[in-house]
């Protein structure tokens, strides 16, 4: 894939070629030193990333990205957020040089960001932010097929595993507090502090993880992964979400290990669902049991109210409901964008949206969502629902618990799992 006379077009590089993997392996590389160097190697890598764009279709883009997700606080200079710019020029790039369908989800795009306009009142980097990253959904995931799907979803998975690994052997490090910050008690009062990878906040980190788990679990359902690999990746990434004490983290996985063994079964797996079956178990007894570092999790978990039990959402949530219901123009078009927290953040992205962009800006945003669902969905063959939508269910279901209108992270997190609808059964590829 390198360039020459005889290489056709770029918007006609082909990802189904062998994929270009030592410019991004160096990008990576460069910005897991950068903290020991220089700052400045942040754009060393960015340059890199720009330049396989330009030599590279949006299909080997999509891999880049889905790699440089679980790094992105390495890749930042001077607090920017360089994956936030990376995903606009790949996003304005490949508009102008691909073969991009204007279909109804552009019209709708249009529509949402003449909206966001219009309420951000003083805040341009925050629909710079939101309409940015919505824009590279539009763009870049009608044009990715299932092979690329794949490949961006294992790609992650592996990059996720290498950060938090990185992450954990820097734990308590002056290196790492200054990239990150200090991690946060397990509890109030505790000693203990919950990891969190390379982000400031462990609920994301969280997130990032149980999407790894799905899109194992889809890999494997597709035949991508083997049963060994299956298992043995998330006994590593269930170790990592363990450790950031989350008691969303613990009803996510035992949400996806009963989906997963009722699919097993369901698909007539008998061996693999019976040994499943028995490492859930023994697990699970595991946790309740044993004095170890999950007896954390359980104290959490066996918090004495419903405001403790939800680390105090629960009064955040009614803050915002109040705030949002108090008149018609708050209910219909939010506080806009410049409005100040209530206190806390919302913990839960619909209540999010609707407090700052109304009731509108939440059904605009679902409606966009929908339609490139349903773009994506018109590129995969016929699966039963759950193989197909796993991934993107269970992050609907997470960010319940969890804000986003603001952080690169969570439209990472939803371009992953939306990506993820179109990886097909190996033997049908």
């Amino acid at each position: 894939m390198r360039l020459s006379k005889s290489i056709p077009p770029v918007h006609q590089l082909n990802i189904d070629a062998p994929y270009p993997k030592w410019g991004a392996l160096a990008a990576m590389a460069v910005l897991y030193v950068a903290p020991f160097i220089t700052p400045l190697l942040a754009l060393v890598a960015f340059a890199i990333l720009v330049a396989r764009i330009v030599l590279y279709d949006a299909k080997v883009f999509a891999v880049d990205y889905a790699m440089m997700v679980p790094i992105t606080l390495l890749f930042q200079f001077e607090q920017m957020s360089l994956l936030l710019y990376l995903g606009l020029f790949a996003s304005v790039w490949f508009f102008v040089v691909s073969p991009v369908k204007k279909g109804a989800h552009f019209y709708i795009f249009l529509i949402f960001l003449n909206y966001l306009i219009l309420r951000m009142s003083l805040n341009v980097s925050g629909v710079i932010l939101c309409a940015g990253q919505l824009l590279m959904m539009c763009v870049l995931l009608p044009l990715q097929s299932a092979d690329s799907a794949r490949k961006l979803a294992q790609m992650f998975c592996y990059s996720i595993v290498l950060s938090s690994i990185y992450a954990l052997a820097l734990r308590g490090s002056s290196v790492l507090f200054e990239i990150r910050g200090p991690e946060m008690p397990a509890y109030w009062g505790a000693t203990l502090r919950r990891f969190q990878g390379l982000f400031e906040d462990p609920n994301y980190y969280m997130t990032l993880i149980v999407t790894a788990m799905t899109l194992t679990m889809k890999l494997f359902a597709c035949g991508h992964f083997k049963l060994s690999q299956l298992i043995g990746m998330e006994i590593v990434l269930l170790c990592f979400g363990a450790l950031t004490y989350s008691k969303t983290f613990f009803v996510a996985v035992l949400i996806m290990a009963l989906t997963g063994i009722v699919w097993l079964y369901s698909h007539k797996k008998f061996m693999p669902a019976i040994i499943c079956t028995v490492l859930a178990l023994g697990f699970l007894l595991y946790v309740i049991f044993s004095s170890s570092f999950f007896a954390v999790l359980i104290f959490r978990v066996e918090s004495g109210n419903l405001d403790d039990f939800t680390t105090g959402r629960s009064e955040v949530f009614a803050t915002y409901y109040r705030a949002i219901s108090q008149d018609a123009l708050s209910t219909l078009f939010g506080q806009g964008l410049d409005a100040p927290r209530l206190g806390k953040d919302p913990h839960n992205l619909y209540l999010e949206i609707t407090y700052y962009l109304g009731l509108v800006g939440l059904l605009l945003m679902i409606t966009l969502i929908g339609t490139i669902v349903y773009q994506v969905s018109k590129k995969s063959r016929k699966h039963d629902f759950v193989t197909k939508y796993l991934p993107l269910m269970m992050v609907l279901i997470l960010y319940m618990a969890l804000h986003g209108i603001f952080s690169t992270v969570s439209y990472a997190i939803f371009f992953l799992a939306i990506s993820s609808i179109m990886i097909e059964r190996a033997e049908a590829e």
